[in-house]
């Protein structure tokens, strides 16, 4: 056991980071296949929508720690997760939108989310305060076009670049980032 700590502490991290990469994706391939299993009733906890985060560690999915393949096959297992909610969609909710939102450069914030009220759904990314702003990407720049992957058979895909500011902390705290949202057609 030492003798692994000082494989790690002398700069071996590349042996560590594989297994721990590996168990990471097969405990969210896990998570994948079955998230449809826990589908909320119809009264959602936030307004108008539930979501499920991913059970990863972000330092294997956000760069600099993470392999461009890593990242790819994070974003498969998360599209996966949403095609499995939907296709496992009860009847009482049939009316409800799955969604499968990715974000970067931080791709550990993505997750699933579900919307069962349309109008907030149709609200969602409509965000045009200075301090909270979505603006459209084009289609033609997909994020899952540049990890050669594609939209899934029945779902449709926005992206968006962000922009939120916090005035009430000093000094004021930015962040911007790009939002793809990849949700069911009904």
């Amino acid at each position: 056991m030492a003798k692994r700590y000082m494989e790690i502490f002398a700069g071996n991290l590349s042996r560590y980071r594989r297994g721990r990469t590996k168990t990471m994706l097969r405990d969210l391939k896990l998570w994948s296949d079955t998230l449809a299993d826990k589908w909320p009733d119809t009264h959602p906890r936030g307004a108008g929508f539930d979501s499920w985060k991913t059970p990863v560690a972000g330092s294997l999915v956000n760069l600099p720690n993470s392999s461009r393949h890593t990242q790819r096959r994070y974003i498969e297992l998360v599209l996966r997760a949403a095609v499995n909610m939907r296709n496992h969609k009860p009847d009482a909710a049939q009316g409800a939108r799955v969604t499968a939102i990715l974000t970067l450069p931080k791709l550990f914030d993505s997750g699933v989310h579900i919307f069962f009220n349309e109008s907030y759904w149709q609200r969602f990314a409509e965000r045009h305060n200075s301090d909270d702003l979505w603006i459209p990407l084009l289609p033609s720049r997909g994020l899952l076009k540049s990890y050669g992957l594609r939209v899934p058979e029945g779902f449709e895909a926005r992206g968006y670049r962000t922009y939120w500011r916090d005035d009430t902390i000093d000094p004021p705290y930015e962040k911007t980032r790009e939002v793809w949202i990849y949700s069911e057609v009904l």
